[in-house]
């Protein structure tokens, strides 16, 4: 939330993911990880408006990787989104990433392509 509590919502990962309401004005920030800590690194996501006065803004796609502690320096990460060319930045030097140019409305993926993991 805006005033840096937590969300709470329902979670049923079978097919609806996680459902929340949104009560605070403000910007709001989406914190993804992994369920098991097995370095596969995989997610999507995807906003829906529900209801009320839904405001669709440019997506800040943006984020920072860490692998087994420290930063994922100078790794490719790429922004799919349908029927939008893909877009590729790398990780810099704190593992941290920004799209600036993602297309608003659509669904989207990232793929993060860092090094093997032993």
């Amino acid at each position: 939330r805006p005033d840096g509590t937590n969300v709470t919502g329902t979670c049923n990962l079978g097919s609806t993911g996680f459902n929340a309401i949104l009560d605070q004005a403000g910007t709001y920030t989406i914190r993804v990880g992994e369920w098991y800590n097995n370095a596969i690194m995989g997610y999507a996501l995807d906003l829906q408006c529900a209801g009320g006065q839904c405001a669709w803004i440019k997506p800040d796609i943006a984020g920072c990787i860490n692998l087994q502690g420290s930063p994922l320096v100078d790794s490719n990460v790429i922004l799919k989104q349908s029927l939008e060319p893909d877009q590729t930045i790398k990780t810099d030097a704190n593992g941290c990433y920004k799209f600036d140019n993602a297309v608003s409305g659509k669904k989207f993926r990232v793929i993060i392509k860092g090094p093997a993991i032993p």
